[in-house]
């Protein structure tokens, strides 16, 4: 037979299989139990409002693990005889009729001759087996290897109902049933509506994006209970008054656009490779909500770098258009830069060696390999070198300098605020006393 397990029984499940396949061995019994997958079900509770006293239902998707269980570990040729009652004057044997009870069963103790186990027992029973006519006492528990069996038919039968699984797991509490899931896609809408409306948070914020975007789609969803139910209901409305709106079509396409850019990334770094991972699962548990929410921001950062990257590009292919060789091989050359860029470095065994670009007035590109460090934060007056070759790179004409002479202006000082002096005295007030 096949059955549909929640996941959080599934491990009371198989606690009981293995017992039942390690019996159904012993007695040479047939025995079957695989898991043949698993599937998700939105799935409706109800519950009585410890405040009101009146039903209410609330939903969550639920997954399931499909098993097929067979097999009853059963000793064959077995049957119920009689029940023993122990008093101190002997037992008293409740027979089925027909059958003579053997006259040992009259006095004798609470023996489970099956387990071999001594135990204060209020009742035992007699089984017998009709071929050889043998007579054993044995206890409750052993009495169903006698008669029924274990049975892993029945196991998994008990253990896909709701009202076993929440008396025999003590489950289904404040929260609901075990792990909620969320459909992956629509996840991402809510995280870039609530990105839109409310900016971006951490997982270490106060209350960051992941955690208010799942307030939201629980609420949408009917997924909560209790207090807590009604505090997140007011706290929508809030959201609903300020614009939040998951079916916003803004957000929609930005969720789309950024399961795209994760999707066929060629970047298999273990960010990315998470990130594909979890938006390939059509449901996601919370424990994936921060690395889901942290898409958007990486997203944005790319986009900035790219634009970067073309005006970088757009800025050479301009230069390389005006940037022209400057003086003559050997000679030296004086010039005021309005861009100074360290371009790169490296450590040597004379120390660090930098190669600076500057460019000119006129969009002409010098560049300086040097262990001297430029100081970039301030104003460069004038510099002189001498030039050492001429050349291209990237179709940009190019000065190559070397000896050169750095003149620098004075730093430029922020005019005195005695208002920003006092908040930040008061900061760090507040900083010490915390």
């Amino acid at each position: 037979m096949r059955y549909q397990i929640p996941e959080w029984n599934i491990e009371s499940l198989e606690k009981k299989i293995t017992k039942i396949r390690n019996k159904c061995e012993k007695y040479g019994c047939e025995f079957k139990y695989e898991r043949l997958g698993e599937h998700f079900d939105e799935v409706t509770f109800s519950y009585v409002d410890e405040f009101t006293g009146t039903t209410k239902r609330y939903k969550q998707v639920v997954k399931f693990i499909d098993v097929e269980a067979e097999g009853t570990a059963a000793i064959n040729g077995w049957r119920f005889a009689a029940t023993l009652e122990y008093t101190k004057q002997g037992n008293i044997i409740d027979a089925v009729p027909g059958i003579e009870i053997p006259k040992r069963f009259y006095d004798c103790g609470p023996w489970c001759e099956h387990c071999k186990t001594n135990r204060d027992r209020k009742y035992s029973f007699v089984v017998f087996e009709e071929e050889t006519g043998e007579f054993k006492q044995v206890g409750k528990s052993c009495l169903k290897d006698f008669t029924g069996g274990l049975s892993a038919d029945n196991a998994a039968y008990f253990e896909s109902f709701f009202k076993e699984i929440k008396e025999a797991t003590g489950l289904g509490g404040y929260y609901g049933f075990g792990k909620k899931y969320y459909e992956t896609k629509e996840l991402m809408t809510y995280f870039a509506e609530t990105i839109r409306v409310f900016g971006y948070a951490k997982t270490d914020s106060l209350y960051s994006t992941a955690d208010r975007a799942q307030t939201y789609y629980d609420v949408d969803h009917n997924m909560l209970r209790g207090k807590y139910a009604e505090e997140a209901l007011e706290e929508r409305e809030e959201a609903k008054g300020k614009g939040f709106n998951p079916e916003n079509p803004e957000s929609i396409a930005l969720a789309g656009e950024v399961i795209d850019w994760i999707t066929n990334n060629e970047r298999d770094d273990n960010y990315f490779h998470n990130m594909k991972v979890a938006l390939s699962l059509e449901y996601s548990s919370a424990r994936n909500f921060g690395l889901l929410a942290s898409a958007f921001p990486a997203h944005n950062r790319e986009i900035e770098r790219e634009a970067e990257r073309l005006e970088r590009e757009r800025k050479e292919r301009e230069s390389g258009e005006l940037s022209k060789h400057v003086g003559e091989v050997g000679k030296r050359v004086s010039f005021k830069p309005t861009e100074v860029v360290a371009l790169t470095s490296w450590e040597t065994q004379f120390g660090v060696t930098t190669v600076y670009k500057f460019v000119d007035d006129s969009g002409n590109v010098f560049t300086w390999k040097t262990g001297n460090w430029v100081d970039q934060e301030l104003p460069v007056l004038k510099i002189t070198g001498t030039v050492k070759e001429h050349k291209e790179y990237r179709g940009v004409k190019q000065t190559e300098l070397t000896r050169c002479r750095v003149e620098y202006g004075e730093k430029e000082h922020k005019p005195y605020n005695p208002e920003a002096e006092k908040a930040f005295d008061a900061f760090m007030e507040y900083c010490e006393s915390a």
